[in-house]
Formats: structure tokens, C-alpha cells, sequence
């Protein structure tokens, strides 16, 4: 499978050359009639020469005559650390290749033992299939997974089919379904043959529509065009699928359609002169015979091992393009065509049938159908003409067996990944409403309930591993997303508190194991705790640069969190649990006095001692007042905490302050008045500067005193008053 990397850097190749030359920089472009443009193998110096020479004439059967290879390998850089290339879309750097020796390739000895062999799709023909094809289908967006989102815990795909492979397959499904529903998807007089092939002027010029298009004859092409754009599928590929598939539906109109059928008949239809590169038919062969395998090996059956040959003979380019005939192909297909009849007459009635056995194959095809009413311009934005999309995805319903919940579980699950990945309200928004849709379904037909019930999911919660159905993994997989976010909403919604309101409402939504008091009880206590941990790993560095006691920072840092808390969370949180204020003031209290106990233990005054019992009595008072009057509007009871007792402590300490402040205050102003020089008061002088002195250092301890922060009580104003009246009382003496 090709780098994510790689993959990501050819689409926004692919983006900014159509939309150079869609441009009107581009006057006039001239190619062959009836061709198309393919944007791999354009050259994209050719197309700046083209606008720098002013006459904006785009040839195509020049464009493509040199630097054919420049978009499969990304713009380097030499350094000191390795060759390094960056991205349009990520201007960071990808980093240096690797400098160890790549593993060996593993050759599976056992595979002419198996019935079903595992095929990779790792081939090294995949990889260069396509430069100068255009039938090789753009890589799509969705191939760089998201690792911050859960998995929805589907078997695993045996064969490897990329995300590429199951977009292209799913399209494939979409389109056979169209047709046998009786729309007319393929015509010579097909209108969009004339637009030339630009393959996104259709979803810009979409942007400038103001009435949605109904689902009228003349319209059908376009609507199915959005979708191939949509989906990322090249046009010369899809007209010639468009034509197998519409001759198939002419043919046998009243046949129950299966993914087999489809496959076999593409099979049957397409051949190697319908590429321009053979490897390219070599990659779309693999792909169908991937997809056959996974239908089918799930399934006992006794010609399974003989089934493994014949899909291995479709893989190999050199069996099946050059030592088979035409007539060894036809009885291969015809084979594989008894089996899947054969097991197409289970369907339905029998656990074992590849329809039930494949749904694995069959979720994630319908969620590639889903992920396509995004617009790929603004993955953050649903595209105009969503609603008619989803009508059309409907028709696929009977084939890859969905039901009405499956559908309305599968679209939340959806949107709630592209929500993750593009951070849009509104996707969370519509989201939501599908989870209260399915939320609000009381009853549903026994059948329905059977076919999610089938559908079996494994979902892996820190090791412990749970199966259920369906709609039951999608709402465990949002949970645990949920459960992760609000377990540290200090750290996640720190600056985004707008989302935080409509994520618990969702997150609680989809948790059915506890109450929501208990659930948000929880989040509350882990949060602050984990962010408590956090700025208790710094405080050590901070204390350092600043030259402050730990404990004064870790008080002032941690009455920070408690700030946050009362402005932004608890208002939210109480909704749902009423003494949510009061649990992260308890805990943040109680962490806090568990640190400061030891250090209380054997305090005596200094600086440090008055800095950490001021910061510790504010932190303190805001943690109780802060939330008494919320939690008494809210019906909660009163705390229930130790109390760090700091007036007990500071008493005698505040006293030690006052003794030790009195000597220097006598000794300072004896200083004044010895200072003074004792001449007659002047018409304008009304008073000797040794008073005004005198009563500036009074002031002062005043200020000093009540800066301390400290709890005081009638022996620290007894002994204030004291020092106020010796200080005066001793100057007044020296004056008589």
C-alpha cells in the first residue's frame, strides 16, 4: 500500500492543477475529442509555461510528454538529517526516510494449502499502476486515517483492500443498484460527455446554485456525475462501468442483485483493451477477485479450495492475460458464477450464506457511500444536494443489507469521524440528531432487529474486549471517544468551550452502562486530577526560574483550574450532575492539603512561610465561596472537608511578625528625629519632616500587616495598636 503521505501530497496535486487550469489563465485547452484529462501525468511546468507565455493555450498531448514522473515523487530537500518533502496541505516536514534495512517479503508457504489464499494488495505493480492511465481512479481522502478515531471493531479485511479499493467497489455497488432500479446511468447522448472533463468545475460550480435539483429524467446524468466526483472516480473508468452495468441490468432485470453478480459481470465485461496500461487492469482485476475472497471465505462450503484457484488465476497478469484463452477465461468466470448462484440461493435463510458472512465487507462499503456527502472542496460542509445523495445511497440498502436503524446508526457514525477530522459544529450538530434518531425508535420489525443482531463487532476498551451488534459498536466506539475527551476536558476544551456543552449532552447520550450523575461525577474527578498532575510536574521548574516556594506556585495555579471550573464547566456539568462545583473543589482541596500538610508540620516565620500561608488561605476561601451559594441554589449539601486551619497557624506567626516589626519601628523613628534639624516653622513649612517621616513608616507596617493575606484576629490589631501607640508615644517624648 502506498505511504498516507504520498497519497495526500498526489491529491493536492491533482486539486491545484485542475483548478490552475480551470481558471481563466487558461484560455483555450486542446485535446483529442472525446479524451480526458488526467491530472497524474500532466506536467506541471508545462502548465506555468503555459500562463507565463501570456497565450494560455493548454495542449494536453503536450502536457504530457514530459516530466511524466514528477507526481509520484514529492518535492525534496537535501539536509543534514536525510532527504525530507513536504505536503501543500501540511507544510510540515515528513521527516528524514528511515535508515534501517527494510524487512524481508514473507512468503506464506501454506497458501496452496488454504481455501481462500490472503492476497495483499502490497503488490509492487499497484504501486506504479496508472502514470499515464487514465482509468487509474484518484487516490482518495480518506486514505490517511484519522488515529484519534475509535474503530467501529468490524472483522478484519482478509485481502487488504485499501480504503481506495472499497471507495472504488462501493461506487461500483451504487451504480449497478441505480440501474436495476430502473434509471438510465449510461447513454450515448450522455449530456456530460460535452462539458469536457475538468473534475471538479462541477463541484464549484455547485457552490453558486441556489435551488436544490429534483430527481427529473433530464438531470439523472448530473446527479450521478456529483456522485463520481464525490466518490473520486475517474471518467473514463466510469463510463466504461456505466456500460457493463446498464447492459447487465438490461439483460436480467428481475435478478436479486449481489456483490458477486456485480463483480463477475465487470469481470466478464471489461477487458484488457479497455486500459491503457496493463498494469493498471492488473490492479482493477486484484480488486474484484479481493472483493469475491471476502464474500466467500467467510462461508463453509466444499469447493471454497477449488474457488482459491480460480481467484488466483484472475490475480496473475501472466496467466490470465497471456496463457489463458478467452474461453479459459469465460469457464473461470463461469465457475465462480455456479458457486455464487449456489450461495445466492441461501441468502436469507441461512446463517452460513456469504450475504450474512460478508457484512463486514458490506458496513464498510456502505460507509464509503456515506462519507460521500461531504464535499471534497470543505470536508467540513455537507454538499448541496445531500439529501437527494442519501435517496440515491438507498437503492443500495437491499444489496449490501441495510436497515432504516443501520442506516441512521452508520450516517451518525459518519459524521461524528468527519466531525472529529474537519472540528465543524454543525457535523456534531447533525450527528447528534442521528444518535437521538436512533435513540427514539421504541420498537422496530423483528427482521431489521435480526439483521443487526448479525452484524457482529468487537470493540477493544483498554484490553478488554466486548462483542456486540452494530448499533451497539457505533455508540461504544463515540463513547470511548467521549470517555477519552471528557475524562481531561481541562486539557481538551480549553480553548473551545463553545463544543463542550453539545459533547457531554452526546456523550451521555450514547452511554448506557451508568447514570449520568455518576458519568459526569467521574469525569469531574479525573479531570481536575489530571490537571492538577500536570501543573504539578512543572511547578519544580517554575519555582526555579522564579525564585518562589513550590507550594506558593502549586496554590496559585491550582486556584487558576478552580477558576475555569466555576466560569466554563460546572455551569454545563451541573445540568446533569447538581454537586458537580462541589467535587472539584472537594478534590482540588483536598490535593492541594495533602501537599501542604508536611510543610505546615514544622513552620516557623520567614518570607516563604508568610507567601505559602497567604496563597494557601486564598485558595482556600475561592474553593468554599465560589460554590456554597451555587451549591445551595442547586440543592446540594454543605462541604464536608478538613480544613487546612491556617488561622490556628498563622497566629503565632503573624504575632512573631508584629514583635519583630516593633523594635525596628522605635529604632527608625529615634532615626527620624535625630535626623530632624529643629529650626522655627516657616510661613509655608506647617510641619518638620521627621513627623511626616515618622508617620510614612507607620503606615508602611500598617500595609505590610494586612498585605500578609493572612486570617488576624483581636490580639494582631491589640499588638498593631501597640506598635502605633509606642512609635508615637517614644517620638512625642524625645520632642518634649
Amino acid at each position: 500500500m502506498e505511504s498516507p503521505l504520498l497519497q495526500r501530497y498526489r491529491r493536492d496535486r491533482r486539486k491545484l492543477l485542475n483548478f490552475i487550469v480551470s481558471s481563466e489563465l487558461i484560455t483555450d485547452i486542446r485535446k483529442f475529442p472525446g479524451s480526458v484529462i488526467d491530472f497524474d501525468v500532466i506536467s506541471a511546468d508545462y502548465v506555468l509555461e503555459c500562463i507565463k507565455s501570456g497565450g494560455g493555450v493548454f495542449d494536453v498531448s503536450k502536457a504530457t510528454t514530459k516530466h511524466t514522473d514528477e507526481s509520484m515523487f514529492p518535492p525534496m530537500i537535501q539536509s543534514q538529517s536525510g532527504d525530507s518533502f513536504f505536503l501543500v496541505s501540511a507544510p510540515d516536514s515528513a521527516g528524514s526516510p528511515p535508515r534501517r534495512v527494510p524487512p524481508p517479503v514473507e512468503i506464506n508457504s501454506d497458501r496452496q494449502h488454504s481455501s481462500i489464499p490472503h492476497v495483499s494488495s502490497n503488490d509492487s505493480e499497484a504501486t506504479t499502476s496508472g502514470v499515464n492511465d487514465p482509468y487509474m481512479v484518484p487516490s482518495s481522502s480518506k486514505s490517511a486515517k484519522n488515529m484519534d478515531v475509535p474503530s467501529l471493531g468490524l472483522p478484519v479485511l482478509r485481502t487488504g483492500l485499501s480504503d481506495d479499493d472499497l471507495r472504488e467497489s462501493a461506487y461500483e455497488v451504487l451504480l449497478s443498484c441505480i440501474s436495476f432500479s430502473g434509471i438510465t446511468i449510461h447513454s450515448l447522448e450522455n449530456p456530460k460527455k460535452d462539458k469536457g472533463s475538468k473534475f471538479l468545475t462541477g463541484l464549484k460550480n455547485r457552490r453558486d446554485r441556489r435551488h436544490m435539483r429534483s430527481h427529473s429524467v433530464e438531470n439523472q446524468f448530473e446527479h450521478i456525475d456529483t456522485i463520481r466526483a464525490q466518490m473520486q472516480i475517474s471518467e473514463a473508468m466510469d463510463e466504461r462501468i456505466r456500460q457493463k452495468l446498464m447492459q447487465f441490468s438490461m439483460r436480467k432485470p428481475h435478478v436479486p442483485l449481489d456483490i458477486p453478480q456485480i463483480s463477475i459481470e465487470l469481470l466478464s465485461g471489461i477487458q484488457l483493451n479497455d486500459f491503457l496500461v496493463e498494469r493498471s487492469y492488473t490492479q482493477w482485476r486484484k480488486r474484484q477477485a479481493n472483493v469475491l475472497e471476502e464474500l466467500f471465505a467467510s462461508v463453509s462450503y466444499p469447493e471454497m479450495q477449488e474457488l482459491g484457484i480460480l481467484l488466483d488465476k484472475i490475480r496473475s497478469p501472466e496467466e490470465w492475460n497471456i496463457i489463458m484463452t478467452p474461453a479459459d477465461r469465460t469457464e473461470v468466470l463461469l465457475a465462480i458464477r455456479q458457486v455464487a448462484s449456489s450461495l445466492s440461493s441461501m441468502r436469507g435463510s441461512s446463517h452460513t450464506s456469504y450475504w450474512n458472512a460478508g457484512y463486514h465487507l458490506n458496513i464498510r462499503l456502505y460507509e464509503k457511500l456515506l462519507f460521500g456527502v461531504f464535499d471534497i472542496l470543505d470536508e467540513g460542509q455537507l454538499i448541496q444536494e445531500h439529501a437527494d445523495y442519501l435517496k440515491l445511497i438507498k437503492l443500495t440498502w437491499g444489496t449490501l443489507g441495510i436497515t432504516q436503524k443501520m442506516h441512521d446508526a452508520l450516517y451518525g457514525w459518519v459524521l461524528f469521524q468527519q466531525f472529529i477530522e474537519a472540528k465543524e459544529m454543525v457535523l456534531l450538530d447533525q450527528a447528534n440528531l442521528q444518535v437521538q434518531k436512533v435513540l427514539s425508535i421504541n420498537h422496530i420489525d423483528e427482521n431489521e432487529e435480526l439483521c443487526i443482531d448479525r452484524v457482529i463487532c468487537t470493540i477493544d476498551n483498554n484490553g478488554v474486549k466486548t462483542r456486540c451488534n452494530l448499533v451497539q459498536a457505533v455508540f461504544c466506539s463515540i463513547n470511548l471517544w467521549f470517555d477519552n475527551r471528557l475524562q481531561d476536558y481541562h486539557l481538551h476544551f480549553s480553548e473551545k468551550p463553545a463544543f463542550f456543552r453539545k459533547l457531554v449532552s452526546m456523550g451521555l447520550a450514547v452511554a448506557t452502562d451508568d447514570s449520568a450523575a455518576i458519568r459526569v461525577r467521574v469525569y469531574v474527578e479525573r479531570s481536575v486530577e489530571a490537571a492538577c498532575r500536570r501543573v504539578e510536574d512543572t511547578i519544580n521548574l517554575i519555582s526555579k526560574m522564579e525564585g518562589k516556594h513550590p507550594l506558593a506556585i502549586l496554590a496559585s495555579e491550582l486556584k487558576v483550574i478552580a477558576e475555569r471550573e466555576v466560569s466554563v464547566f460546572s455551569p454545563i456539568l451541573s445540568q446533569w450532575c447538581p454537586d458537580a462545583g462541589m467535587v472539584a473543589s472537594v478534590y482540588l482541596h483536598k490535593f492541594y492539603g495533602e501537599r501542604l500538610k508536611p510543610f505546615l508540620e514544622d513552620v516557623s516565620f520567614s518570607v516563604d512561610a508568610i507567601s505559602v500561608l497567604s496563597l494557601a488561605h486564598r485558595l482556600e476561601h475561592y474553593l468554599i465561596q465560589s460554590f456554597k451559594s451555587k451549591d445551595e441554589k442547586n440543592g446540594v449539601g454543605s462541604f464536608s472537608i478538613d480544613f487546612y486551619q491556617i488561622n490556628k497557624i498563622s497566629r503565632p506567626i503573624i504575632l512573631d511578625w508584629l514583635i519583630s516589626q516593633h523594635e525596628r519601628i522605635l529604632e527608625w523613628t529615634g532615626r527620624a528625629f535625630h535626623l530632624e534639624v529643629w529650626e522655627p516653622l516657616s510661613n509655608q513649612q506647617k510641619q518638620a519632616a521627621s513627623v511626616v517621616e515618622v508617620f510614612r513608616i507607620i503606615e508602611e507596617t500598617v500595609d505590610q500587616l494586612f498585605g500578609l493575606n493572612l486570617p488576624m484576629d483581636i490580639s494582631h490589631l491589640q499588638a498593631l495598636l501597640s506598635i502605633i501607640f509606642h512609635a508615637l508615644d517614644g517620638y512625642l517624648l524625645k520632642i518634649v
